[in-house]
This record gives C-alpha cells, sequence and structure tokens, in this order.
C-alpha cells in the first residue's frame, strides 16, 4: 500500500519552526532571550486587544439592528 502525500504536514511546520526560533535565541543571553519572549508577548496582548475591541463593535452593530444602520469597524 503506497503512502499517500499530505497536502499539510503539522509536525513538519512544528519542526521548521522549532529550528527558526532555535536560531534565533541560541545566541541569546538570558536577558537577551527573556526580553525576546517578553516583547513577543506584548506585541500578541496589543493585537488580542485590537481584535476584542472590534469585535464588540461588530456585536453592537448587530445588537443595534444589522450593519445597514452603521459602518462596520475592522483592523
Amino acid at each position: 500500500m503506497e503512502k499517500k502525500k499530505k497536502k499539510f504536514d503539522c509536525m513538519e511546520m512544528k519542526r521548521k519552526g522549532a529550528e527558526k526560533l532555535h536560531m534565533v535565541i541560541s545566541g541569546m543571553t538570558l536577558d537577551e532571550e527573556l526580553s525576546f519572549w517578553k516583547q513577543g508577548t506584548d506585541e500578541l496582548r496589543v493585537r488580542q486587544d485590537e481584535i476584542r475591541k472590534s469585535r464588540r463593535v461588530v456585536q453592537r452593530v448587530l445588537d443595534d439592528g444589522g450593519p445597514e444602520h452603521q459602518a462596520i469597524q475592522f483592523p
């Protein structure tokens, strides 16, 4: 029985991501690595806040009778 070629291999993607991350942080000091992770976390939180705000705008529009009454804002 022949093995099918996968269109998407999540394990391959995981390995490539881990290799890329290793290359980025391998030469860092502990303080540099902690700063790297803190910056990434801060950026993620900003993006999450923006998404939450846009969802609230959409929900308000839906609560007020639909998009024909107000413009929907997306980030």
